[in-house]
């Protein structure tokens, strides 16, 4: 899947940790997820990303770090990584862009994400058609981790600091969100893709804190 010029791999897990391990070109790279992970769900989602990243850069060499605020980054390559789970998927996604971020959450996950929506919802969010409303604020929750990611600076650290305009519920769509912080208003474009399984959003941030028109959207 491309989303402009993010490249977005999406892998159901369907494979033991053995199985995952074949795969690999770095065979030594699932003694140190054994070591590094007990529970068996997070030894696969590791093994995944890796042989994704082989995959992607047709290398065996190419290793996935992490920076101190979390960030992942891929060592010696210019292309940058975002990186998301959910119950039994993977989805990591490869771009030169800076500022964007993936996330991916089954369906299922509308009944917890309806629960906690007053802690990342505000009213002014609802939706323009209230029969979609589960999976809606599922969209919200989505798109609010992938912003999350996008800017992983210290500019925004809660999710009502993202602000999200209502809009009609499809399959598939984007919208407008913006980043509200005491630096300014960011603004942010975010793709949304819908399907029986899972939800899968990719935002971009489109101007930087400061340089958007937030304030008249936000006010409307």
């Amino acid at each position: 899947m491309n989303v402009d010029d993010i490249q977005i791999y999406v892998w159901k897990i369907s494979e033991s940790p053995e199985e995952l391990a074949a795969l690999l070109g770095n065979q030594s790279f699932y003694r140190q997820v054994q070591q590094k992970f007990k529970p068996l769900s997070r030894q696969q989602e590791a093994m995944i990303e890796q042989i994704l990243i082989e995959k992607h850069f047709n290398s065996h060499e190419v290793v996935l770090s992490h920076k101190q605020n979390g960030m992942p980054y891929v060592r010696n390559r210019l292309s940058n990584i975002s990186i998301s789970h959910t119950k039994g998927w993977v989805a990591v996604a490869f771009s030169e862009k800076s500022h964007y971020g993936i996330d991916i959450e089954t369906i299922q996950s509308r009944h917890r994400v309806d629960g906690i929506s007053e802690y990342f919802m505000t009213s002014r969010e609802m939706p323009v058609n209230a029969q979609a409303l589960p999976l809606y604020k599922l969209v919200l929750w989505c798109a609010k981790e992938s912003i999350f990611k996008s800017q992983m600076d210290g500019v925004a650290n809660h999710m009502k600091d993202f602000f999200i305009p209502p809009f009609v519920f499809r399959p598939e769509g984007n919208f407008p969100a913006f980043i509200l912080s005491q630096h300014g208003d960011g603004k942010v474009s975010v793709r949304y893709f819908c399907n029986q399984d899972y939800i899968l959003t990719v935002a971009q941030i489109t101007s930087s804190c400061g340089n958007s028109d937030a304030g008249e959207v936000v006010g409307e």
